[in-house]
């Protein structure tokens, strides 16, 4: 990827993306690879490589966010849907991706809807919070308060609204900067 700085990440391909598909010859091979095969790829701090191992093997559904008649989560049919779907053999759950209404929400909502959903999954399964912002530091902090609500990883999808200046270097500094300072896997969700 071009990083030579020791403090800097590594991603960490699940196998699946390991295969060059199409390679695009304007970016480095592994970036090719990233924006072309299936559009996840997770980002470790070096320093933190064999901690927090988390495997991507299996079935991860963004999973939606139900809401009552007045427009608030509904804490109790999300509770139920997750252990309806607990039945099935999914690896874990995607909680506030791109299913989940996430823009919606005040950040103490998302708060508590991962506190609802880590309650409902069981430790044998994988919650996966999305709290990928526009910010990098809003990122940085949604990721550690998912973090502290028992996170096993951070789903953060690609800031957008300035997309002309999202080139290479911008997206490998906001994604860099949030892996340094999170203490849970990083996925990246383009």
């Amino acid at each position: 990827v071009g990083m030579t700085n020791e403090t800097q990440g590594v991603p960490v391909m699940p196998d699946v993306i390991r295969h060059p598909v199409n390679g695009d010859p304007g970016l480095p091979g592994q970036i090719a690879q990233f924006r072309l095969c299936y559009k996840i790829l997770f980002f470790v701090p070096k320093e933190r490589l064999m901690q927090n191992n988390i495997s991507l093997k299996g079935g991860f559904p963004p999973i939606p966010t139900p809401f009552d008649k007045k427009g608030r989560v509904d804490h109790d049919r999300l509770a139920h849907n997750l252990e309806k779907w607990q039945e099935t053999p999914l690896a874990g759950f995607a909680v506030l991706g791109s299913n989940g209404e996430a823009v919606f929400l005040k950040e103490e909502e998302k708060i508590e809807t991962w506190r609802t959903a880590r309650a409902a999954i069981k430790k044998d399964r994988l919650f996966i919070a999305g709290t990928g912002c526009e910010s990098s530091m809003e990122t940085i902090e949604l990721t550690e308060k998912a973090a502290n609500l028992g996170a096993d990883a951070a789903m953060v999808v690609t800031p957008h609204y300035y997309k002309a200046r999202m080139n290479h270097r911008s997206l490998m500094t906001h994604y860099t900067m949030i892996a340094e300072r999170s203490s849970i896997p990083i996925i990246l969700y383009n």
